[in-house]
C-alpha cells in the first residue's frame, strides 16, 4: 500500500485484492442466503444519532474499564478462527496490534498459533473456547490458557451444530478439497500463494494437544465434529463452578437466556449471532439489546454483529452495551498489510469513534447514553 489508508473501507478493498476468492468469501460470508448478515447492517443503519451542540468537546476521553481491565476504548478484537489463511502468523499480529492500541484481544479456539506464543505478544489476551463433547478437554484448554497468561475465557455457545454456508460448496468438494476454479484463482494471487506454500496449511496447535492423532485431518475433524450439541445451562453451571477466572459467554441473544446465564454468575455476555455466519434469517443483535439489557440486570452486555466504524460503535454503546467486539475490521487490515494493517484498522476505528463522540457533544463514555439516539 502507498501511504497510510484513510478509511477502513480502503483496507477492505486492499484485502480483497490480496486474497483469493475463497478466502474473501470466508472473511465476508454468512450463512444460507446471508439474510442475517444483511439484517445486522440494516438494524444499525436504521438507528439515527442525535447530537448535542454548544458543548465543550475540546477533550474527549473514550477510555473505559471493563471486568477490572483498563481499555483505550470500549472495543475488543473478536475471536476469528483460521486467521492464518489471511497471513501466516496472523494471531500473533492481531494480538500485538490490539496491545499496541490498548484494547483486548480474544484468541480463537481455532487459532493457528499456540496460546503461549500469542500471549507473549503482550497486552490483554482472552481465550475463546467451545463446549466440547469431551468436557475435560474444554477444561484443560481453559487451564492451559490461564497458565499461559490469558486473563479469562470467552465461551462461545451459539454453534452447537455447523451453520449452512453455501459459499463453501462453491469452493470445496464434500471431502474438503479445493475445486479446480478455486485453485486457479489462488494462482492469480502470487503473494498470498507464496506465503501459503512457504508456511504450509494452517494448523490448530491449541486443539492438537488434546488429540492422540496430530495430523491435519484429525485437527480439522476435531474442529468440525468436536463441539457438544448436548451442552445446556447445567453444563454451563458446572463449567462456571470449575473455572475460577473471568468468564464471558458469547452467542446469547434471547432475553430469557440472558437472564438464566446471569443467574449462574457469569461475568458478562456477548450478544452475538456469530456475525451472521451460523443461523440465517435470525434477528440482529442490536434489535435485541434493549430487552436483553433489562434481563441482564447488573451483568455487563457486550455486542458484536456488523460493527464497521465509529458511528456503529457510538450507536451500540449509546443503547447500553458496555463494549463492542469487532472481527472483520482488524482482519481487513491484517489481510491488506499484515500487522501494520491491523494496527491501522484499529487506529482508524478509534480515531473515528473519538471524532463521532465530539460531534455528538459527548466527552466521555458515561455521557454516551440513550439520549444520543433519535426516537423513531
Amino acid at each position: 500500500m502507498k501511504g497510510l489508508p484513510t478509511s477502513i473501507e480502503t483496507l477492505r478493498e486492499e484485502a480483497h485484492r490480496h486474497l483469493p476468492r475463497f478466502v474473501v468469501d470466508y472473511l465476508e460470508g454468512g450463512a444460507g442466503q446471508q439474510r442475517t448478515l444483511a439484517r445486522n447492517r440494516a438494524a444499525l443503519d436504521a438507528l439515527a444519532l442525535l447530537p448535542r451542540t454548544l458543548r465543550d468537546v475540546s477533550h474527549v476521553d473514550v477510555t473505559t474499564r471493563l471486568l477490572g481491565f483498563d481499555m483505550a476504548a470500549p472495543v475488543m478484537v473478536a475471536p476469528t478462527g483460521v486467521a492464518g489463511m489471511m497471513r501466516p502468523g496472523a494471531d500473533g499480529m492481531l494480538a500485538r496490534a490490539a496491545a499496541r492500541m490498548g484494547v483486548p484481544f480474544i484468541l480463537s479456539a481455532a487459532s493457528n498459533m499456540p496460546v503461549e506464543q500469542v500471549v507473549s505478544s503482550g497486552g490483554t489476551v482472552w481465550m475463546q473456547a467451545y463446549p466440547l463433547k469431551d468436557h475435560h478437554a474444554t477444561q484443560r484448554l481453559m487451564r492451559r490458557a490461564k497458565d499461559a497468561g490469558c486473563v479469562g475465557v470467552v465461551l462461545t455457545v451459539d454453534s452447537p451444530v455447523a451453520g449452512i454456508r453455501h459459499w463453501e460448496a462453491r469452493h470445496f468438494t464434500p471431502a474438503g478439497r479445493p475445486r479446480l476454479r478455486t485453485r486457479i484463482d489462488a494462482l492469480r494471487h502470487p503473494a498470498w500463494l507464496a506465503a501459503a506454500l512457504r508456511h504450509g496449511p494452517p494448523r490448530f496447535p491449541n486443539i492438537a494437544m488434546e488429540l492422540p492423532d496430530k495430523s491435519v485431518q484429525a485437527e480439522r475433524k476435531a474442529i468440525n465434529e468436536g463441539k457438544d450439541p448436548a451442552f445446556t445451562f447445567d453444563g454451563l453451571a458446572r463449567l462456571r463452578d470449575a473455572w475460577p477466572g473471568p468468564l464471558i459467554v458469547k452467542g446469547v441473544i434471547d432475553p430469557e437466556d440472558v437472564r438464566q446465564v446471569a443467574s449462574l454468575g457469569v461475568d458478562a455476555v456477548v450478544l452475538s449471532n456469530h456475525g451472521g455466519r451460523q443461523l440465517d434469517g435470525m434477528v440482529s443483535t442490536v434489535e435485541m439489546l434493549p430487552a436483553c439489557l433489562h434481563a441482564a440486570g447488573s451483568m455487563p452486555l457486550l455486542l458484536d454483529g456488523g460493527i464497521r466504524d465509529g458511528v456503529d460503535m457510538a450507536k451500540v454503546l449509546a443503547l447500553g452495551a458496555k463494549a463492542v467486539l469487532v472481527g472483520r475490521v482488524p482482519l481487513y487490515g491484517l489481510a491488506a498489510a499484515g500487522e501494520a494493517g491491523a494496527v491501522r484498522a484499529i487506529e482508524l476505528l478509534l480515531v473515528e469513534f473519538r471524532r463521532v463522540m465530539g460531534l455528538l457533544g459527548r466527552t466521555d463514555i458515561i455521557g454516551l447514553d440513550r439520549s444520543s439516539i433519535a426516537s423513531a
